[in-house]
């Protein structure tokens, strides 16, 4: 290694004295850029230094831009500039207007009707998974396949399982009032919330459901006062994991879960787990609607009956939709295959009358399903009445939405039922009825899939007419034999 000498003396050589001294042990060496540029010719050192200053000059310019940008507003009309409020109030107006509106997609006859199908019937272990297309074993039939009409039979019994049509013209008009104001409603959390665990809800996802923020607070103080009771008892308090499975409980059908301990009572003395409403399953967007039974508040008085929530709020645009299941009733009651089921139907709603005023207009139904993007799991609506059929039609918004097959796994068949058709389905049948969805993928949240069904449900009455239940207060009542027969 060169000592401070030797380097000194290397210094001196190379440029004049009065430049650069010697320097002594305390003075600190020089830098080699220094060193570079006292051995460089006048030229080459000038052209550096200038080259330092563009550079230096450049990095100033940058560092002022950015700032600039980070504070400087985009100018009005240039992107990124915060629309005005006439700007933002024409937005909201174009997505309140993009609700109003159906789909202009309708399913039409493809050709002539097709000829009547038989199915055959496959034993379907019980499960509550949900459903789900199989190319290759599910025989599927598209929506103008649906629209030109197919009547489907079951091979064994001869029965017929469902038949589907085209819808009749100006149909879809009628409905619309009810549809578009429903989906309005719902973007706007007009709707109730429903978590009831009911079977068409398919099993409860557990990971959402603890995900959602007023559960999770339910499992904090649910696990506060069971790890209370534990130091209470004098016994050692296990670790939180742990004691989660002393406050989180599935039921036995997969479908709803109750948050507390299974210890918990009411003021009474109820153990709280013994009180249907205290389980919570999937929120479920299906919303019931026509007349129902209330509950009676005295003792031997027969309950009326009384508007669902639903039709409550869609009071005026109800009107419109009873007319339209008016047209098809007429082509349900109309059609050979299906006219005896329809005089049986309006026998039973004539035998009472309670249940001639729960009627759905002239029809046979008295009750009806409103679904937004609604995925069923395979279920039977067996609160139907034997023997009824239920009819199903789909209307769309926006976008179309991927999937959503009606699927009838006993017959390994799927309906990708569309608008523009109706489908009239036994959907109460224990053997026929099995009914799901396949999963349905909407592109945007503006874009919807909705299902109007119609159904005929027992409302329980005695002939005097006193009506002695069928009220919907456990979630499992009317609305579910209206659970979607599809959607």
């Amino acid at each position: 290694m060169m000592s401070q000498k030797q380097f000194a003396g290397l210094v001196s050589h190379a440029m004049p004295a009065q430049i650069m001294p010697v320097p002594s042990r305390r003075m600190r060496l020089p830098t080699t850029a220094a060193v570079r540029d006292a051995v460089a010719p006048p030229d080459r050192l000038a052209e550096r230094h200038a080259k330092k200053e563009a550079q230096r000059k450049e990095a100033e310019r940058l560092k002022k831009e950015k700032k600039s940008k980070g504070k400087a507003k985009p100018g009005k009309g240039q992107p990124g500039a915060p629309f005005s409020k006439a700007k933002q109030l024409e937005s909201r107006k174009n997505r309140r207007a993009a609700l109003q509106e159906l789909s202009g997609r309708v399913a039409q006859s493809s050709g002539a009707e097709l000829d009547s199908v038989e199915w055959r019937y496959w034993d379907v272990p019980p499960s509550n998974a949900f459903l789900e297309y199989v190319p290759g074993r599910d025989r599927l039939y598209n929506p103008n396949q649906l629209a030109a009409g197919l009547k489907a039979y079951e091979g064994k019994t001869g029965q017929l399982v469902l038949q589907t049509h085209e819808l009749p013209k100006g149909l879809l008009k009628q409905v619309q009032p009810f549809v578009t104001r429903g989906v309005e409603l719902y973007h706007t959390r007009a709707l109730p919330q429903v978590t009831d665990g009911r079977a068409s809800g398919g099993p409860v996802d557990l990971a959402a459901h603890l995900a959602i923020p007023a559960v999770q607070q339910q499992v904090e103080d649910a696990i506060k006062a069971k790890a209370a009771r534990f130091k209470a008892a004098g016994k050692e308090v296990p670790s939180k994991d742990k004691l989660l499975k002393y406050v989180v409980h599935v039921s036995p059908d997969q479908r709803k879960v109750f948050i507390g301990d299974e210890r918990d009572t009411t003021r009474g003395g109820t153990r709280l787990m013994s009180i249907p409403r205290a389980w919570r399953g999937n929120v479920l967007q299906t919303w019931v609607g026509g007349l129902r039974l209330s509950e009676a508040e005295k003792e031997g008085v027969a309950p009326k009956l009384e508007p669902s929530l639903l039709s409550t709020l869609l009071a005026t645009e109800q009107k419109n939709l009873v007319a339209a299941a008016n047209r098809l009733w007429d082509m349900f009651a109309e059609d050979p295959a299906t006219a005896e089921a329809a005089e049986r139907m309006l026998a039973h709603i004539r035998a009472s009358t309670v249940r001639q005023q729960s009627a759905l207009g002239r029809t046979g139904w008295n009750g009806f399903v409103f679904n937004i993007d609604f995925r069923t799991g395979p279920h039977v609506d067996g609160k139907n009445v034997d023997g009824s059929y239920s009819a199903l039609i789909v209307t769309e918004m926006g976008e179309q939405v991927a999937g959503g097959f009606y699927m009838l796994p006993q017959y390994r068949a799927a309906l990708d039922l569309r608008q523009g058709v109706v489908m009239f389905h036994r959907s109460g049948d224990p053997r026929s009825g099995l009914h799901g969805n396949s999963a349905m993928c909407p592109p945007d949240p503006q874009s919807h899939r909705v299902a109007l069904v119609f159904y005929q449900t027992d409302l329980k009455v005695d002939d005097d007419p006193v009506a002695s239940g069928g009220d919907e207060s456990d979630g499992e009542g009317d609305d579910e034999a209206a659970e979607e027969t599809s959607s």
